[in-house]
């Protein structure tokens, strides 16, 4: 749905389902705004990382975004792994900048509400890092 930071069912179901067809990570979109993420099956899931250029100026919501950095390897047991670096920013008269340390320490608490995650990874995403 358009416009709140929870997922709704039907896109947990598809990207559930995408994870057990073999995809090893979703990244959505088309809300606007941020919404939360989850771990399944130790894949992650985000939901939808909000607008990264776009002309709404009507809501604070829209203007906020989530960047993230991925890297990959295998594990010593030939798993794939990753580290997810997490860059939360907003629009200033149409330009991306990333918050600052106060704003981006409120941002991740509030994703924090919107995902959910056990609290191991609720620690690591108030880091801006996620090990998986």
């Amino acid at each position: 749905m358009e416009y709140t930071h929870y997922q709704n069912n039907l896109q947990q179901e598809i990207a559930h389902s995408f994870i057990d067809q073999g995809a090893d990570m979703i990244i959505g979109h088309h809300p606007h705004v941020v919404q939360g993420m989850e771990i399944y099956q130790n894949k992650p899931i985000f939901y939808s990382l909000g607008n990264f250029i776009f002309d709404q100026y009507f809501s604070p919501d829209t203007q906020e975004g989530l960047g993230i950095g991925i890297s990959t390897f295998f594990s010593p047991e030939q798993e794939l792994s990753y580290k997810i670096y997490l860059y939360p920013f907003k629009s200033v008269a149409g330009q991306n900048i990333l918050m600052d340390e106060a704003e981006t320490k409120y941002f991740l608490s509030e994703f924090i509400q919107w995902s959910d995650l056990d609290f191991n990874f609720q620690e690591q995403v108030l880091e801006g890092e996620i090990e998986l």
